[in-house]
């Protein structure tokens, strides 16, 4: 292709200029196009260079009127993109506004008819104002200072914040602020697009309180209280925060003797006392947020959270408290004096709110079970004890399960001969490791978590078999005594139960005597009487079990349709030495026989003992000296011994 260095175009190009020039000169006829050529060709090369110029000539007309064409074309366009966007933000639900942000002020220069519809401001009265005008005198809320921070550095945000109509009334706003460029890529415009969320906040508010709040008292309910505690541990830290639980002693009598409505008020009124304490005392440690700082857990059950800016302050808040809640409250119909069982917890600001909770319950149960419901603080042994507490708890349930309980029996006798008049049915779990346990070591807890009631229920039938065994075949009956639970009484038809019993075992009802404490007859309704009646007219004994230890008054044995009374060992116990102790037995005595009551002495350990009683004219006795409790075979044999 090359000769002598020069390019040799005669055998490739020229039939490709040829048509090149032929197509050219076609347009040109078409278009009219009037170009002289005057072009002196010398060689292949030089008529190369004047198609390409001539090409070039071409593209530039046609470049020229295609650019026309198109300018016409995207003229009408954007004039109706314009009018379908117009059209759209008329027709739009949420408010449009647009602001130039590079004009002073940064005023408003388009709004849409929902802004106008939202805010009631008119086009014409927004249109050339700053828009916080919105925003009315309300200019503290943190959202102000996103939107200004947003707006100076050209950043999307979305907020919700107070907004006040024309009418000054105010509205929830949900705004979308969007940073928007001119024709020179630079930010220049911000569009706003908001919303009226006031219903939803409304409805959302509602549906709070149904979830967060206790209905009836409108203070945080036990979920809701966690979180808040969650939140104000994150508030003061490094500080501790006192938590305290309280309960309401004998709130269920309240709501017997003055009705559910004058319970409620009670509640609303505690609740109350507690929200002003709480304010107060989150103020006084430099906070305000008190009042979601009062919970109600249960019926009669409520908890506060105090920070506390040194643990050493927590013993001057309980008193505190318990100051705020001594005052009698006023209710209709009613002026009382209420007592309160406290727990409290003196928690780190690390500790999780379930174990806070649950450390203020453990020492609120500690007062509850304390005689004068004194203030209870949690502590580690606090925790071993009640871990220990659990763990019997378990498994006492097993023991129900497996039936690992067993009665013995005592004798009660006649002091006078020795003969064996009685029998006490004692409780016994045979531990599967620790062997024989006695009912001092789990009744307690068996009363506490309610599983007293199966037991009790088990307790009563194996008594009432064993009184059956026992009197089968005899003339006069010896009955079998049988220590029942309050709870027994207050949380079953007692007199349906002891009647299907007596049913099942065919057994007669005088060989069984249910032994009732001082503490159930002292807190007896007319429920309970009327049960204590209907067992009696069964023939069912009832017998007071450790008389005069504590609630006792004489004035029982009339009231109550009692068999028999017991007096209690403290009594036995220095009888000698004790002039009051033998005036007050021989005063039960002698009553008692007034009353057809028979009186047996517990606790008899020594002759002296049983001297001195008779002397006093009390006939029978039970006690260590007659015999130590054994199983049922074992005194089975001994009262056939005894009737040989």
């Amino acid at each position: 292709m090359l000769s002598g260095g020069k390019p040799d175009l005669s055998s490739v190009t020229v039939p490709v200029l040829v048509y090149l020039t032929m197509v050219a000169m076609s347009v040109m006829a078409i278009e009219g196009l009037h170009l002289p050529l005057r072009m002196s060709v010398r060689g292949h090369l030089g008529f190369v260079i004047k198609i390409a110029l001539l090409m070039v000539a071409i593209s530039a007309f046609y470049l020229s009127r295609v650019m026309r064409r198109r300018a016409v074309a995207d003229e009408q366009t954007i004039h109706g993109a314009l009018s379908v966007c117009a059209r759209a933000l008329a027709a739009i639900d949420e408010g449009v506004l647009l602001s130039n942000v590079c004009a002073p002020g940064m005023p408003l220069i388009h709004v849409n008819p929902a802004f106008e519809r939202i805010t009631g401001y008119t086009a014409k009265e927004a249109i050339g104002k700053n828009c916080r005008y919105l925003q009315g005198a309300d200019r503290l809320q943190p959202q102000v200072a996103q939107i200004r921070a947003a707006v100076e550095n050209g950043k999307e945000v979305r907020v919700t914040l107070r907004n006040y109509r024309k009418d000054g009334s105010l509205f929830w706003n949900d705004l979308h602020l969007i940073p928007i460029t001119g024709v020179d890529g630079k930010y220049q415009y911000s569009m706003g697009i908001i919303r009226d969320v006031t219903e939803y906040r409304e409805m959302r508010s509602r549906l709070s309180q149904v979830e967060n709040l206790d209905r009836l008292t409108s203070v945080a309910n036990r979920y809701f209280f966690q979180d808040r505690l969650a939140a104000l541990q994150e508030t003061t830290k490094p500080h501790a925060v006192l938590v305290a639980k309280l309960d309401i002693a004998r709130f269920h009598e309240i709501n017997t003797s003055y009705g559910y409505e004058t319970g409620d008020l009670l509640l609303k009124q505690v609740a109350e006392r507690l929200l002003k304490f709480s304010n107060n005392a989150a103020v006084d440690s430099g906070y305000s947020e008190g009042a979601d700082l009062v919970g109600r857990l249960a019926a009669d059950e409520f908890v506060l959270a105090v920070p506390l800016p040194t643990p050493e302050t927590a013993e001057k808040i309980m008193d505190r408290l318990r100051d705020v809640l001594r005052p009698q409250f006023v209710l209709p119909g009613a002026t009382l004096e209420i007592r309160f069982a406290f727990g409290f917890t003196v928690a780190a600001c690390n500790t999780e709110p379930t174990a806070i909770m649950r450390q203020a319950g453990m020492a609120l149960q500690e007062s509850k079970r304390s005689r004068l419901r004194e203030v209870r603080e949690f502590n580690s042994k606090l925790a071993v004890v009640l871990r220990q507490r659990m763990q019997l708890t378990t498994e006492l349930q097993q023991a129900l399960r497996h039936e690992d309980f067993t009665l013995h029996y005592q004798p009660k006798v006649d002091m006078t001969t020795g003969a064996v008049t009685g029998a006490e049915a004692l409780l016994r779990w045979c531990h599967p490791v620790f062997g024989l346990q006695s009912p001092a070591l789990f009744v307690p807890i068996a009363e506490e978590t309610g599983l007293i009631l199966d037991i009790g229920a088990w307790a009563f039938k194996a008594a009432a078999s064993f009184a059956g065994q026992l009197n089968r075949e005899r003339r006069e009956p010896l009955p079998v005594s049988v220590n029942v639970s309050q709870l027994q009484f207050t949380h079953r038809d007692m007199s349906k139960f002891v009647s299907e019993v007596l049913l099942e075992m065919h057994v007669d009802p005088r060989t069984l005597v249910i032994e009732l404490t001082e503490s159930l007859v002292a807190d007896s309704s007319d429920e309970s009487l009327t049960v204590f009646r209907r067992l009696r007219e069964m023939g069912i004994g009832l017998s007071i079990d450790d008389f005069g230890t504590g609630y006792s008054g004489l004035r029982y044995l009339e009231i109550f349709p009692i068999s028999e009374v017991k007096i209690d060992r403290s009594f036995v116990q220095g009888l000698d030495r004790s002039r009051a102790k033998r005036l007050i037995i021989e005063s039960v005595v002698r009553l008692a026989a007034e009353l057809d009551i028979a009186v047996v002495a517990e606790g008899i350990e020594t002759e002296m003992q049983r001297s001195s009683l008779l002397e006093l004219g009390c006939r029978y006795g039970q006690g260590y000296l007659f015999g130590r409790p054994v199983s049922a075979d074992t005194f089975l044999g001994l009262v056939k011994q005894q009737s040989v």
